[in-house]
């Protein structure tokens, strides 16, 4: 929290050694308000394409638990 008791008070992330090494860590500082927009932004691309994405989440997972190839291989040790 910077200037936690002013009016300029600001909510931020920070790595947690930012400022604790003799080293001191060179990500940046990420504004919380700008972390929530990121976020909505993402959920909203996210829903705006929710069919084609729903799409190929089935595609994938027919591919996955597609155990055809297994089970005929499975039937073909149990007959020898």
């Amino acid at each position: 929290m910077w200037h936690s008791t002013s009016k300029y008070r600001r909510t931020i992330w920070q790595c947690n050694h930012k400022l604790s090494n003799d080293e001191k860590c060179k990500t940046p500082n990420l504004y919380e308000d700008d972390l929530k927009k990121a976020f909505v932004d993402a959920f909203n691309n996210l829903m705006g394409n929710k069919k084609a994405i729903l799409e190929g989440y089935e595609e994938i997972f027919q591919a996955l638990t597609d155990n055809t190839a297994l089970d005929a291989e499975s039937k073909s040790c149990r007959e020898m």
